[in-house]
């Protein structure tokens, strides 16, 4: 493999333009090859210019002796008939001795002016070098010391980073431990006579107070889940500080192995031993001889080994160590796909023909236009499925990092042609359903609609380890995620997955159908409810954003889908109650969310139509060369923001407006499409612009500011206690100082810049930090003063609530340096 192609292919996208810019250097050559040949051809003119000269150039007598007879054309008529077999050859013989003299002649030339050509000697020394080098190539070797020096700087921050990371790790298990070693202590002393006893008599006597509140401690299976939460998030961040250490290294090594390459080729065109001196240089800087990234990494194995596998090496390092996927072929998956896409589409077409023929032979009040409508959701969801895979083939071919923006497992993350196999399926089966529904036509019609709901349930719920088990787990989980919207932290998948929901609302509604195939009529009220269900979801997850961290930008994106939820219910009405006004109504608010939605889009979801980018209308950062693809989509986004216009022009109870309907609901979902390919673009740019390549754990124990903690959590990304009202008051009305880390995972793309910022710069501490908690005894005591008791009345222990509501321990902000058990 070409290292060009090599460097393209291996680099951590997050930190591309921190790698050596092979590309760039290589033009510079190029630059300096063309100077070197001109200067080459003007020596060898000037030395002797009758060798490049033609008609300054000698001819050769003994080529003016070959006969006339010879033309262009050949030997002529009358030459072959004086000639003599004997005489040609003997003419042609002489003439090719004669002209090899000529060549000989013409080499002893060439020979004499090259022997003249001044050759470089060799150089000692970059001093020496650096005196004899031409313009061009001082350029070339300017731009090497630049690129160096970035990769130093680089390098060195990096390394800093990862070295307080693994300090920080090693604390927070010192810290696990000795939580552990108390939990254990506080069990054995409540296992002993008198405690039990004490303990018994004052929880007894304070419940037989009629409404009293009984408060008590942690038992040993709550502490014991709390152990339990903080050793998996300890681990969690093993494995990602190992991971990042490991990406470290590589950049080493492909940085080192880039000035290795563009230096040889140096030495080809200039012919000096350019790379032996330059190499001495790029071999004693920091970045090759530091060897710390090297100990972190033996370090991190040895205390992965010891703390977390039992002394289990192998087994250790099979679970650290990345799996080598760069080898891996996909040719079955790609088999597969192709066979299930070509049988699927058979089916269609063949479905298509039996529908239409339905349509024309059977009363317009039967069941079947019910029974399409249910199909048709089916097919735009599973079709946006296959359109995911598109998007995830664009964002791998742009070198755009989305398995990393979706927090995927590193180690058995699906590629996009793997993960295609599965709606592949789910359209297969969906076809050969509805083929067998219009071809057969059974008697219960609603049989068919269950089938293929059962089927799809079946694929996706299989217990068993085929057919991608992890990546249906981390999907169904994502899935039910969204039952907690407004309670769970956000996460990037939380509020992608709603927005695919809140653009496939056609799907949804056309479920209330299951209710009424053999009925005449069906809930109509279950539309709005189910096509205002994604909306509500978002909603509520801005909320929750909104009131986590307190932005404006969240207040103003619940206004969004306020907008979006009011709309649908006002065309639920003008459908049921067809007035002009009631059309004047819906229209008015419709064209509010539209506008709404597509300037969001266009300006906080895109970061586009900045006014004083560099690129026009766009950002000045961009991760797709070609710039006509932005101004294409937010064309196309308006147009299809507005499709809802077309429902002006038509009776809603005609038929028509059905597929009307269908056809705007096809073009939202393209319009989704759309909108995820540039969402997680821009995704990519910020984090490319903080240099954020490795997931940040959130870890369990909060350290002092003397400890020069790195962490990127506060205590507000948690939900507040359901059992006291003290812990909503105080996050309500407290006054709060909000740290500048908590925005990297905020989900609202702030403005590209083309300065990029290193990571520290954005986790400086404030100088108005509480310093009241610097002292270890002070904090242990405030510790203990605000570890959270239960407090249960008779009814809430009789409904057994008591689990519940002990579930979660809230720890005191500490500046940036909050990191809390969850």
């Amino acid at each position: 493999m070409r290292f060009e192609k090599r460097i393209q292919t291996e680099v951590v996208p997050e930190w591309r333009i921190k790698y050596i810019d092979y590309k760039g250097l290589k033009k510079k050559l190029r630059n300096v090859q063309r100077e070197k040949l001109a200067r080459d051809k003007e020596f060898m003119q000037n030395n002797d210019p009758s060798i490049y000269s033609r008609d300054s150039r000698p001819q050769s007598p003994h080529l003016e002796e070959i006969p006339s007879s010879f033309n262009d054309k050949g030997i002529s008529v009358q030459s072959q008939r004086t000639f003599s077999m004997n005489s040609v050859a003997d003419s042609v013989q002489d003439f090719f001795h004669k002209v090899s003299s000529a060549l000989v002649t013409l080499q002893r030339h060439q020979s004499l002016s090259s022997n003249n050509k001044p050759r470089p000697s060799k150089i000692t020394s970059l001093e020496t070098l650096m005196d004899q080098v031409d313009p061009k190539e001082r350029l070339f070797f300017t731009a090497l010391d630049g690129e160096l020096e970035k990769i130093e700087h680089f390098y060195k921050l990096q390394e800093i980073k990862a070295t307080n990371r693994m300090n920080l790790l090693v604390q927070q298990y010192e810290k696990l431990k000795e939580k552990g070693d108390e939990r254990k202590h506080s069990f054995e002393v409540w296992n002993t006579p008198k405690a039990f006893v004490k303990q018994s008599i004052d929880f007894f006597t304070s419940s037989n107070i009629p409404g009293s509140v009984t408060t008590i401690s942690l038992d040993a299976d709550e502490r014991r889940v709390h152990y339990k939460i903080a050793k998996k998030n300890i681990k969690k961040a093993v494995f990602e500080f190992y991971r990042g250490a490991d990406l470290l290294k590589k950049y080493r090594v492909l940085n080192y192995n880039g000035f290795s390459k563009i230096l040889k080729k140096y030495d080809k065109i200039s012919e000096r031993n350019g790379s032996q001196i330059y190499m001495q240089k790029v071999t004693n800087a920091y970045f090759v001889k530091s060897d710390v990234i090297k100990k972190l990494l033996k370090d991190t194995e040895d205390f992965y080994v010891e703390n977390f596998e039992g002394g289990s090496r192998s087994q250790a390092l099979q679970k650290l160590r990345m799996p080598n996927k760069e080898n891996k072929t996909y040719y079955y998956s790609i088999l597969r796909i192709g066979l299930y896409l070509g049988l699927s589409l058979s089916a269609l077409v063949r479905a298509l023909v039996e529908m239409r023929e339905i349509l024309e032979n059977e009363e317009k009040n039967t069941i079947w236009p019910k029974l399409i409508e249910l199909y048709s959701g089916f097919f735009l969801a599973i079709v946006f499925l296959l359109l995911l895979g598109v998007n995830m083939y664009i964002w791998t071919m742009s070198h755009i990092n989305y398995k990393f923006i979706f927090e995927f497992d590193t180690r058995s993350n699906l590629d996009f042609r793997q993960y295609l196999e599965i709606p592949s399926i789910i359209f297969l089966v969906m076809c050969y359903v509805m083929l067998f529904n219009f071809q057969y036509k059974p008697s219960d019609q609603l049989i068919s609609p269950i089938i293929l709901v059962i089927s799809i349930v079946a694929i996706l719920f299989n217990p068993f380890r085929i057919l991608y088990y992890n990546a249906r787990k981390w999907f169904l989980f994502s899935v039910t995620r969204l039952l907690g919207s407004g309670i769970l932290r956000v996460e990037f998948r939380d509020f992608f997955l709603a927005d695919i929901l809140v653009s496939l609302t056609y799907s949804l509604s056309t479920l209330r159908l299951f209710g009424c195939i053999n009925e005449t009529g069906c809930f109509d009220v279950l539309t709005p409810l189910l096509a205002s269900l994604p909306a509500t979801f978002r909603l509520l997850q801005t909320s929750k954003r909104c009131f986590d961290t307190l932005q404006v930008n969240h207040f103003i994106n619940i206004g969004k889908y306020g907008t979006t939820i009011l709309a649908i219910w006002m065309l639920y009405i003008y459908r049921n109650v067809q007035s002009p006004a009631t059309k004047a109504s819906w229209a008015i608010v419709q064209f509010i969310a539209s506008t709404y939605a597509f300037s969001w889009d266009v300006k906080m979801d895109w970061s586009l139509c900045e006014l004083h980018s560099e690129n026009y209308l766009l950002r000045d950062e961009l991760g797709f060369e070609s710039h006509w693809v932005y101004y294409f989509a937010i064309i196309s986004n308006f147009i299809l923001r507005m499709s809802w216009i077309l429902l002006l022009f038509i009776e809603m109870n005609h038929d028509i407006s059905k597929i009307i309907v269908f056809l705007i609901a096809s073009g939202e979902m393209l319009r989704r499409f759309q909108w995820c390919i540039f969402r997680v673009e821009n995704e990519h740019v910020n984090n490319c612009v903080q240099f954020r390549a490795i997931k940040e754990v959130p870890l369990p124990f909060p350290m002092e500011e003397s400890e020069n903690v790195d962490v990127v959590t506060t205590d507000y990304d948690r939900a507040p206690s359901l059992a006291s009202w003290s812990s909503w008051s105080k996050r309500l009305f407290a006054k709060r100082k909000l740290n500048p880390a908590d925005n990297w995972r905020d989900f609202e793309p702030t403005k590209n810049t083309s300065e990029y910022m290193y990571v520290n710069d954005i986790y400086e501490e404030s100088d108005d930090d509480d310093d009241s908690y610097d002292d270890e005894n002070d904090y242990d005591k405030y510790r203990e003063r605000n570890t959270m008791s239960v407090s249960l009345t008779r009814m809430e222990r009789g409904l057994g609530l008591s689990n519940a509501y002990a579930s979660r321990s809230f720890l005191p902000s500490n500046g940036t340096n909050s990191i809390y058990l969850h």
